[in-house]
């Protein structure tokens, strides 16, 4: 089953005064709440059964408040939770608790999600996580490994502790 998180929690500190008196995804768009926007497309491009959750932050009540309305206009999949911390921690804590593939998408950007979700989720294997079609041709399957891939440790930052210690133990004491 997939699940939405829809992140609608920021404080809107680059709106200005408009961002104090209410939600920022809660701003309207020709009379229509921009949330209510992306929610219509989302709903619209991932199939039932799939959660709809919108993390809400500062101003929450804002987005709870219009919920019952969205059940009847929009999909009545759509729920609220409240983040238990802000940033990606909130993020990450919901995250654990939904079944995947979980798309995240913003609360206050409007972008062509009934054509981007299905394209994403198509691209998604049930049994071994992102497929690799995006990459190459359609025809290819994903592969698994048997044991997790570890990556390198970044370049830079073992270049750069190295050559600290190879200046330490060169200049005298």
């Amino acid at each position: 089953m997939t699940s939405v998180i829809v992140l609608c929690g920021g404080l809107g500190t680059r709106m200005g005064k408009a961002g104090v008196h209410q939600q920022k995804a809660m701003s309207e768009v020709c009379g229509t709440p921009l949330l209510e926007l992306i929610l219509t497309q989302v709903c619209a491009a991932v199939p039932a059964p799939a959660r709809v959750v919108l993390l809400t932050g500062h101003r929450g009540a804002d987005v709870a408040a219009a919920v019952p309305d969205w059940h009847k206009r929009v999909d009545a999949r759509i729920e609220t939770v409240a983040e238990c911390a802000p940033g990606a921690v909130g993020v990450l804590h919901l995250a654990e608790r939904l079944p995947a593939p979980i798309l995240i998408v913003a609360g206050n950007v409007l972008l062509p999600y009934t054509r981007l979700l299905p394209h994403m989720l198509e691209q998604w294997s049930p049994t071994d996580g992102p497929s690799r079609r995006a990459a190459g041709n359609g025809a290819r399957k994903a592969t698994t490994r048997s044991t997790p891939r570890t990556p390198p440790p970044p370049r830079g930052i073992a270049c750069h502790t190295a050559s600290r210690a190879a200046t330490k133990s060169s200049t005298p004491t």
